[in-house]
């Protein structure tokens, strides 16, 4: 499976909204174990948290692949 993200938009508020359309099942407490962050963390990423920036690319990999993604590719 690839997912595929706009770099201009905010690659959290993007991979969120596949979780819950493709993996309506999978809860953000689930996915923070299975990619190893807290469900805080992942909170605040899957919403856009300004304050904590757009989340690094290797957070982005890590949400997907949790989501069984081979490949995640930053559309232009």
């Amino acid at each position: 499976m690839i997912f595929e993200v706009r770099a201009d938009g905010h690659f959290g508020v993007q991979l969120g909204n596949i979780r819950k359309t493709m993996h309506p099942k999978v809860s953000q407490t689930e996915l923070a174990k299975r990619i190893g962050t807290s469900s805080s963390n992942l909170s605040h990423f899957e919403r856009g948290d300004n304050t904590r920036g757009n989340g690094s690319i290797d957070t982005a990999l890590r949400h997907a692949k949790g989501l069984g993604a081979v490949e995640l590719r930053f559309i232009l």
